[in-house]
């Protein structure tokens, strides 16, 4: 599905090439070819050349050398010496381009993990296929690499650019240690750029996930609704400062579920300092959640009820933390979330640039698009289908957020809510239509 966020160009070739030859890359399990690769190239890039090399020997038979020159040898060049132009849709976002010149094929992205992506894209030209991480699960079926030792392929000029920016994985914690590898490995080959995981699971397993990601050039978010709790723990303050936690029916709590008293200046100073600290430690860190916990309820005290809605005080609280992380000389970005009760945009907008929202229509009606051209129940698009008010009141709150926060809307998507065994299979039409409305209006990530 994810592959629906993507937008692919084809350029056309002049007619002479077009009826050219197709190029013979391999004959009988040989090939005369070569990998060009620059002596400089980035860890992305290599790694990129190291897959096309691995899959073009399990498909031919055929173990091409990576070379810095080629000689007279015809070469598949990789990355930044392909030389050939890539427009960004974004600022080195990754799109990419597969093109043949004479016998020789470039393949290069707008940034280095565009070109991973191209070489992905060029192994499915190939015949490639890739269903789904290499787990136990599915006995050696999670992939499908063709045989084929007399290997050619059409002249072609194809140029791939993504709709969203951000296409992230929310893998939970579903993932034993030592089978990262497999699940970041089918990420990215599925071309999501980005992976998102609760804080104890990263920390549980950081040394694997961060090799992972590094060599693929992939961002990495953590956080969740466990943050608050995290760094302002009852376990160590609520005994001495009870006045730092929230305040329901008149008393005092230190239930889970209950917001910080972010009225307190001395409590979001500490839960302000505890983040920092752990940033720190986690320089690799790209986006940091700020979220509430699930289920969140919030202070009913005086002072935190003066500060305003939910989505006030989150705005304050966010607003606070992200300045203090930059005055920290820190890279990573906060996101904050529109979810529940905080769905609705803050009068204040006084974000940082930087900073991202995380909208979050857990109560959406996953039966129709979010948009104006409805689903039917049997899944026509554009067929004038029944309204939900629930939806339309969804996307006026994004509608808000889009028109008037300063930083970057990301939509975190629930399509594989359970309740979905029971509707009809519209999911394909529905989360094609949705990605290019919510590109249309500003939305950059999902």
């Amino acid at each position: 599905m994810l592959r629906m966020i993507w937008v692919a160009a084809v350029v056309c070739l002049a007619a002479s090439c077009a009826a050219a030859e197709p190029i013979t890359l391999a004959n009988d399990g040989k090939s005369g070819y070569v990998i060009l690769l620059d002596t400089n190239a980035s860890v992305v890039e290599r790694f990129a050349a190291q897959e096309l090399r691995d899959y073009f020997e399990r498909i031919t038979g055929a173990r091409l050398p990576i070379v810095a020159e080629a000689a007279l040898s015809p070469y598949i060049a990789v990355g930044r010496i392909a030389g050939i132009n890539v427009p960004s849709r974004y600022d080195g976002d990754d799109s990419f381009r597969i093109r043949t010149i004479g016998p020789n094929i470039a393949i290069r992205g707008a940034a280095p993990r565009g070109t991973l992506y191209a070489v992905y894209g060029f192994l499915e030209r190939l015949g490639c296929w890739f269903f789904s991480p290499d787990i136990k699960a599915m006995k050696g079926r999670s992939e499908y690499v063709p045989r084929k030792p007399t290997l050619a392929i059409d002249r072609i000029d194809v140029l791939e650019q993504p709709l969203m920016k951000y296409r992230k994985r929310d893998p939970g914690s579903y993932y034993v240690p030592n089978s990262w590898d497999v699940a970041i490995d089918w990420i990215a080959k599925s071309r999501a750029n980005t992976i998102a995981l609760n804080a104890h699971t990263y920390d549980h397993c950081r040394d694997q996930i961060k090799a992972e990601l590094a060599k693929r050039g992939m961002w990495l978010e953590i956080g969740k609704h466990e943050t608050m709790n995290r760094f302002l723990p009852k376990s160590r303050y609520y005994a001495e400062h009870p006045e730092w936690f929230g305040m329901i029916d008149g008393r005092r709590t230190d239930e889970d579920t209950v917001v910080f008293e972010t009225a307190n200046p001395d409590a979001v100073a500490a839960f302000t300092a505890n983040l920092i600290a752990y940033l720190k430690t986690r320089p690799e860190v790209d986006v940091y959640q700020i979220w509430p916990p699930d289920g969140a309820r919030w202070s009913q005290s005086p002072e935190s009820v003066r500060l305003g809605s939910p989505s006030e005080r989150m705005a304050l609280l966010v607003q606070h933390v992200q300045k203090a992380v930059k005055a920290a000389g820190l890279r990573t970005r906060i996101a904050t979330i529109a979810y529940q009760r905080t769905i609705d945009p803050p009068t204040n907008m006084s974000f940082d640039k930087d900073t991202i929202v995380d909208f979050c229509p857990i109560t959406r009606d996953y039966s129709m698009p979010l948009d104006d051209a409805h689903l039917s129940p049997l899944g026509n698009v554009g067929q004038g289908g029944a309204r939900s008010a629930e939806n339309i009141r969804l996307k006026n709150a994004l509608l808000g957020w889009t028109k008037r926060f300063p930083g970057e809307v990301v939509e975190y998507s629930y399509y594989a809510k359970g309740s979905w065994s029971s509707l009809p299979v519209v999911e394909p039409e529905q989360i094609a239509s949705d990605c290019k409305y919510l590109a249309k209006i500003g939305v950059v990530g999902t």
